[in-house]
């Protein structure tokens, strides 16, 4: 009998939006072309940038390298969206400008796409910080044993409830299989600087696409002092409340019962999370009438009380050495 032909190696577009990257752009970019087992295409995209982000790139230059500059500043969607236009691969990932990757994680996350017919993949990821890359800790807690499982539109909505899920699959970064993306005319909602990996995942998922989740850990995230994705503001919270509501105006009727339901059950958690904000910022310009409003017109933000107070006590025990920082919905919160 004779052996089946060698498979191909599979190819990757890398997207990386910058803006005022210029002192860890490189990292970002020598991260990717350090993956194995994937023939390589680094797009990155300078949001127009005021710092010497072009400068930065200029220097790695290398077959493989795209640069492209906006012309004005549109967030990190936007920035994604013009990547995606210029990829020529078979998949596009996408990797934050001040973020990167261990060795292997493309392959590692294409070759269990392809084998389970996944056109979306994404893994768990490291959180480690500017100021002490030494440390680092999963951002789902989880063992690491290269297991998957394949993730439906019900439970992506519902794993995604601001404030209320352990697993919120819409903050890892995933990898799409790029025909899928033109086929379905996939692009990120460039209304959005916070949630925009969740949306677009979800109208994939709304289209057919079939999301694979894996038990690994090849993406490193890095907090730094005065990331976008670090707090969350009140007009992130709103527009993120507008997606999920034209999403279900574009799709009424058409949606089974039970994902529906998961999306009603997302909008209604990031509405009790908007009137939490807005709870919390009264209680801290020290007006209790505002908050008693804010608190009756939504009675469910009361529940996330008690994250303010845990975030405070994750940071002093994690400073005697005794336990995790807190969790990244509780960081944005500034608590």
């Amino acid at each position: 009998m004779p052996s089946a032909p060698p498979k191909a190696t599979p190819s990757v577009s890398v997207v990386i939006a910058a803006w005022n990257a210029a002192d860890f752009i490189a990292v970002a970019v020598e991260s990717a072309f350090q993956q194995e087992g994937v023939a390589l295409e680094v797009i990155v995209v300078d949001d127009a940038s005021s710092d010497d982000t072009a400068g930065a790139v200029q220097i790695l230059a290398r077959p493989g390298l795209v640069y492209h500059r906006q012309e004005r500043n549109g967030g990190p969607a936007a920035a994604r969206n013009a990547g995606f236009a210029l990829a020529t691969s078979d998949w596009v990932a996408v990797l934050d400008a001040d973020d990167r990757f261990d060795g292997q994680r493309l392959a590692k996350l294409i070759a269990a796409a392809e084998a389970a017919g996944a056109d979306i993949a994404a893994d768990n990821f490291w959180i480690t910080s500017e100021q002490d890359p030494s440390t680092r800790r999963l951002f789902i807690d989880e063992p690491l044993d290269d297991g998957h499982e394949i993730v439906g539109l019900e439970s992506y909505a519902l794993g995604n409830r601001l404030f209320m899920s352990r697993h919120p699959y819409g903050y890892l970064k995933p990898v799409f299989r790029r025909e899928t993306m033109t086929r379905l005319g996939l692009r990120y909602d460039p209304r959005l600087r916070i949630g925009e990996d969740y949306q677009l995942v979800l109208e994939a998922l709304a289209d057919g696409a079939r999301f694979l989740r894996n038990r690994s850990a090849g993406y490193i995230y890095v907090t730094r002092s005065g990331s976008i994705s670090h707090r969350l503001r009140p007009e992130d919270v709103a527009a993120m409340i507008e997606a999920d509501e034209a999403f279900l105006r574009a799709r009424d009727g058409k949606l089974a019962d039970r994902d529906r339901r998961a999306v009603e059950a997302h909008l209604s958690a990031l509405k009790d999370g908007a009137a939490f904000i807005a709870l919390i910022e009264a209680l801290k310009r020290r007006n209790p009438l505002q908050a008693v409003k804010t608190a009756a017109t939504r009675p469910g933000c009361l529940r996330h009380l008690a994250m303010p107070l845990a975030a405070r006590a994750a940071r002093v025990r994690a400073k005697l050495g005794l336990g995790a920082p807190a969790s990244a919905e509780t960081r944005a919160l500034g608590a």
